[in-house]
């Protein structure tokens, strides 16, 4: 991220990510906080930390990765899609099903040599924005994340899971300009 911005001349960004690329820009902030100006994070962190050691997220994680070697990925990724009830573009879900296996795999291999999105949220300095899918959390778990920070605040995507967050624009594009004006 730091070679793009410097190709494109960018000093600060405010950086908004999907998913793990949430987690990027959360990685990114930290380490070179004077480069983020904010960070917009759609559906990409979770309310705990790998570190909590009520959480089995290491181990699951591995054990996951393990079985999409085995198994392979385009199944539970079509299987993820349809029970989260997604309603977006069959090709969003063929192309994460067409994605190599091994590249989840090691994805979720790293995610257990990382103490997780939570503890980094907790020491952001950068205003941050939560765009939370309603079906991925339960709103206790929003509070919490948004307590994790005194600098972030939260909105629902409401109706949708993890794959609908992405896909609707609709439903962020509001709390965008929201957030943007106040910056």
């Amino acid at each position: 991220m730091r070679a793009v911005l410097d190709a494109v001349g960018g000093a600060r960004t405010i950086f908004v990510g999907f998913s793990d690329g949430s987690k990027v820009g959360a990685t990114l902030a930290e380490s070179d906080p004077g480069r983020v100006f904010a960070l917009i994070d759609i559906d990409g962190f979770e309310p705990r930390d790998l570190t909590d050691p009520k959480s089995r997220d290491r181990q699951t994680r591995s054990e996951l990765a393990q079985l999409i070697r085995q198994h392979g990925w385009a199944e539970a990724a079509r299987a993820w899609a349809k029970d989260e009830g997604y309603r977006g573009p069959e090709s969003i879900v063929e192309n994460m099903a067409a994605t190599d296996p091994e590249m989840f795999a090691l994805e979720l291999e790293q995610w257990t040599q990382w103490d997780g999105p939570a503890s980094v949220l907790r020491r952001l300095r950068v205003p941050v924005l939560l765009l939370q899918a309603e079906r991925s959390y339960s709103e206790e778990e929003r509070r919490a994340m948004t307590q994790m920070n005194p600098r972030s605040r939260s909105r629902v995507l409401p109706g949708v899971g993890h794959l609908g967050a992405f896909v609707s624009v609709d439903l962020v594009i509001p709390h965008l300009r929201e957030f943007l004006s106040t910056l």
